[in-house]
């Protein structure tokens, strides 16, 4: 029994040294696959925080961009209230027509004309006698 107890025993630590063996290389190929995700993690955090630092310069760039428009919209509602509409040009230009300012005559002109009228009528008459 002895021999048996012996052929048992190195089957059992045989058994034993190949099962650690097997636990040693899964512990390995993890302890690897654990470095490969930790240096794929620390790459992946860097190109995130370039990205992000690009996108945060992108976005500040787009809102000077809109300040910028902004501003010149309101420039362009305050300067555009120093203009004439076209629907008021339209309604002035009804009035100047029916209006016609050229047609009328100052009473003082329109005494002068009458005047001016009369001695050039009296000149003729004169000169007719």
């Amino acid at each position: 029994m002895d021999q048996n107890q012996e052929v048992d025993n190195q089957y059992y630590f045989s058994e034993l040294s190949t099962r650690l063996r097997d636990i040693e290389e899964r512990s390995k190929i993890i302890k690897e696959k654990t470095h490969v995700l930790g240096k794929n993690f620390v790459d992946l955090k860097q190109e995130s925080t370039e990205d992000i630092k690009e996108l945060r310069q992108k976005v500040s760039t787009i809102q000077e961009d809109i300040e910028k428009i902004k501003s010149a919209i309101n420039f362009l509602i305050r300067d555009n209230a120093k203009y004439v509409k076209k629907e008021e040009l339209v309604s002035v230009e009804r009035m100047l027509k029916d209006f016609q300012p050229l047609e009328f005559v100052r009473m003082k002109d329109l005494e002068e004309f009458k005047i001016s009228k009369q001695i050039k009528q009296k000149n003729i008459n004169s000169k007719n006698n």
